[in-house]
């Protein structure tokens, strides 16, 4: 990650040997900015290219506005969407896409809602990408996040666990158990199999709701935690339910979901042990 420091080396020594750089090279080196989430030295490179007289292109830009979505700078990744437009280059999904990822990284659904729309007028199709980002972007707002995802079937799209799983999220955050309960069945009857993410916000949504029991019986569709990444995920699942018992004063089942963790082979953490404690 740290290679973007190199490849930024390179534009000023190719000057100095009397190299003009193009921009083939500068989008390289601001594709590696962005790999390395350093969104402000990639603005720098475009500034150098208009000092240059270096005329951005469609991947440039796209390049920016994914480095500013790292950065959650949304709106600078808005004011380049409109240098697009004004410099007539394609606008197509996977711009979009890019612009609605940094307003999902800045949690403002109405920008990304409104891309979307936009992608609709100028008939160009959404993808699965845009359609789980500006979900994502929802916050509490479940209904828009349910509204979204019923309506990418309508785009001939599939929903995948990861859109499945901002639907979810948003229901967490909105703090309705029912609306979350909704979504699982959906993807029972979808065959989409919900992973440890989506269950453990599942969990997250009953605590939010005093709906203890339900959490505690959601733990048993955990998958199987054979990795790093699940483990980690089934953790903050279990954590959740810990939660859910301690808000309905149920401070035996916090303690016994312990021990069921360490029996599960999965390691409780300070956290656990705090929330168990509280």
């Amino acid at each position: 990650q740290q290679l973007w420091r190199e490849a930024l080396a390179f534009l000023p020594t190719m000057l100095r040997r009397n190299v003009e750089p193009d921009v083939i090279v500068c989008n390289v080196a601001i594709n590696a900015c962005t790999r390395g989430d350093a969104w402000t030295a990639s603005l720098a490179v475009l500034q150098s290219m208009e000092r240059c007289a270096i005329l951005p292109d469609e991947v440039t830009f796209n390049s920016l506005m994914g480095a500013c979505g790292k950065g959650a700078e949304w709106s600078r990744a808005l004011f380049l969407l409109t240098e697009l437009h004004i410099q007539s280059l394609e606008f197509n999904t996977y711009t979009c896409n890019s612009a609605i990822t940094a307003c999902q990284q800045g949690s403002k659904w109405d920008h990304a809602l409104s891309l979307l729309e936009e992608l609709t007028r100028k008939l160009v199709l959404p993808d699965i990408i845009t359609f789980n980002a500006v979900i994502s972007s929802c916050g509490g707002n479940w209904e828009l996040a349910m509204h979204l995802l019923l309506g990418m079937s309508k785009q001939a799209l599939t929903p995948s666990v990861v859109s499945y799983g901002a639907a979810v999220k948003s229901c967490e955050e909105g703090s309705n158990w029912q609306a979350a309960f909704q979504i699982l069945a959906r993807m029972r009857g979808d065959r989409v199999a919900a992973n440890a993410v989506v269950i453990g916000s599942t969990i997250a949504a009953c605590g939010r709701g005093s709906e203890w029991r339900r959490s505690l019986l959601l733990l048993d569709e955990l998958p199987h935690a054979d990795g790093r990444k699940t483990r980690s995920d089934a953790l903050i699942a279990h954590n959740a339910a810990i939660d859910a018992c301690g808000k309905g004063m149920q401070w035996l089942q916090a303690m016994k979901q312990v021990d069921k963790m360490k029996q599960g082979n999965i390691c409780p953490d300070l956290l656990t042990y705090s929330t168990a404690i509280s």
